[in-house]
């Protein structure tokens, strides 16, 4: 599971709030990723190819409306 730091006009990235405190919970891996896109994706990669999850839940928070 993953939220992510910090961004633009944002203080705190309440992605990251949501998840990292479920850190603790067994079973579980809770990362903060880099807002950048290539870093971001090289770490989930990496991510991946260390625990090898059953699921990958990645939480985001959007800047501005995403349509719909």
């Amino acid at each position: 599971m993953t939220g992510f730091e910090p961004f633009g006009r944002w203080q705190v990235n309440s992605s990251w709030e949501a998840v990292s405190g479920l850190s603790a919970t067994r079973n579980l891996h809770v990362h903060k990723l880099p807002v950048d896109h290539q870093l971001a994706a090289s770490k989930i990669k990496a991510l991946i190819s260390e625990f090898l999850p059953n699921r990958v839940l990645l939480v985001g928070l959007a800047d501005r409306p995403v349509p719909t």
